[in-house]
């Protein structure tokens, strides 16, 4: 498969470290999608990136924060862009938190994001 025809779903694409994956793959060819609960984030991101590779840039306003957010989000960016391929993860977690996010527990997750 392309890079071309591929979506990838950047978690915190709208943030420091984010934008700047999110730039690669757009520069690599890959259609990328972020969904960040700011949009003037999303904007900020929008006028980072190369001008010609703006058309592969899927921005969503959204909150995936709790489980409806996450579910409101996903249908979202399944209508935008029909599947997702790949997914990487910038979000940020501190050290405080007890360790990576996929060794949280949902609970402790949710009292982070709120």
């Amino acid at each position: 498969m392309s890079n071309s025809d591929r979506v990838v779903l950047a978690l915190g694409g709208a943030g420091t470290v984010g934008s700047g994956i999110v730039k690669v793959l757009l520069d690599k060819g890959f259609k990328v999608a972020v969904i960040s609960r700011d949009n003037s984030r999303l904007e900020k991101l929008r006028s980072f990136i190369s001008p010609n590779t703006k058309d592969n840039l899927i921005t969503i306003v959204g909150n995936v924060g709790s489980e409806e957010g996450v579910e409101e989000a996903k249908q979202t960016l399944l209508q935008a862009v029909g599947k997702v391929t790949d997914i990487v993860s910038s979000l940020g977690f501190s050290w405080w938190q007890g360790g990576p996010p996929h060794t949280q527990s949902l609970k402790d997750l949710q009292w982070v994001s709120i």
